[in-house]
């Protein structure tokens, strides 16, 4: 039960998030499967053999040798159609990324229309039917700006595990910092913006699109606070 739990929770995580299509549960004609984990040493691998809980040794085809230093957690267990069966086997291991030093920085001002906007003024490559799913579900649940924001939060939440892999940061700026108000150029700060101004226009001749020149006071106050600014 828990792991069926696990698997439903991250099949509607890949639907948010745009990877997969809305949960369907299986057919008891299409392939069977289940998930068992490690309890007391219950899974074992050797010498061509794995041991799976209330089973003796079987010999199985293993595909690939797993490392030394990765753990056994849990195995999936599959019966095709055709009455074959196969064993994912999921793993862990320790993993430290070294820190990596400062070289390049880039801003990410949130977009409504494509997910960001960053300091270079590219804009994400945004699968639309993500956006028109959030939408559909604004719409049946009555929220508004909380399930944009909550998708900008999986993003940013997902791209921080990506970036602390490799040893980099993701620097978050205060939600009250001035990014659309403020001029890149000269720093004077806007007493008022509205949300129908997409060009940002300064007083000191200063020209750029709104979130650009947001994105670019975003990477500032990142490098500001990082201290190589």
């Amino acid at each position: 039960m828990a792991n069926a739990q696990l698997n439903l929770q991250k099949a509607f995580t890949n639907f948010f998030s745009g990877r997969a299509g809305f949960p369907k549960f299986k057919s008891r004609k299409a392939k069977q499967s289940y998930t068992t984990n490690v309890v007391n040493g219950n899974i074992k691998l050797a010498d061509g053999y794995i041991k799976l809980p209330k089973l003796k040794w079987v010999k199985l085809r293993q595909h690939r040798q797993i490392p030394v230093h990765h753990i056994i957690k849990a195995c999936t267990i599959t019966k095709t159609k055709t009455g074959k069966y196969f064993i994912s086997i999921l793993t862990e291991y320790e993993h430290q990324p070294v820190p990596k030093d400062v070289k390049n920085v880039v801003g990410l001002d949130f977009s409504m229309n494509t997910l960001y906007v960053d300091s270079e003024g590219k804009r994400a490559n945004y699968p639309r039917f993500y956006r028109q799913a959030l939408e559909k579900l604004a719409q049946a649940l009555h929220f508004g700006q909380s399930v944009h924001d909550n998708g900008w939060g999986m993003f940013t939440s997902f791209l921080q595990y990506k970036l602390a892999e490799q040893g980099k940061k993701l620097i978050k700026i205060d939600k009250w910092f001035p990014s659309s108000k403020t001029c890149s150029h000269c720093g004077r700060v806007k007493a008022s913006l509205s949300l129908t101004e997409r060009q940002f226009r300064c007083e000191c001749g200063f020209v750029a699109d709104r979130d650009t020149n947001a994105a670019i006071n975003i990477k500032k106050e990142g490098l500001k606070q990082l201290g190589t600014a």
